[in-house]
């Protein structure tokens, strides 16, 4: 990481999907110094209609 990443924030790319063990993850790729994050992929909420 450099110091301008540091004091401003890295700029992440949009990414691609991958999977990190059996985890659905996107890696991103900071435009600036080239540091790599994985990022967890939100999990699809389920709704179940209540009998009412």
């Amino acid at each position: 990481m450099r110091i301008r990443c540091f004091l401003l924030g890295c700029i992440w790319n949009d990414g691609f999907h991958t999977e990190v063990g059996s985890e659905p993850m996107i890696c991103q790729r900071c435009r600036r110094c080239g540091a790599h994050r994985y990022v967890s992929l939100p999990t699809p909420e389920v709704h179940t209609k209540s009998a009412a």
